[in-house]
């Protein structure tokens, strides 16, 4: 399984891709972002059934993270607050703005 991220997120496994379109432009610029994906992919395979689907949920909640730290203020400064908005993210919100395609 092999999981990168991007404008759209891609997690490949057995033949299969699913992308992830969660998430904002700015996200790549921002140092830590990385970091705090990998430890959600780690808590995602914790309590996850298999490796694929913890990686597209760990990729599905950073990208949901960055798209309300982008709403919450003005330019590139607003991504320090992605940790307040995993913080402030529950499960409705995830489900009602997850956005996975599978191929």
């Amino acid at each position: 399984m092999v999981a990168t991220s991007g404008a759209v997120d891609l997690i490949s496994s057995g033949g299969t891709t699913i992308r992830v379109f969660n998430g904002h432009p700015l996200m790549p610029k921002v140092t830590g972002l990385g970091c705090t994906a990998s430890a959600l992919a780690g808590a995602f395979a914790a309590v996850n059934p298999s490796a694929r689907e913890a990686a597209v949920n760990a990729m599905a909640v950073m990208g949901d993270c960055g798209e309300l730290a982008a709403n919450m203020r003005e330019g590139q400064e607003r991504f320090w607050f992605t940790s307040d908005a995993l913080y402030l993210l529950d499960e409705a919100d995830i489900r009602e703005r997850v956005k996975v395609e599978e191929s």
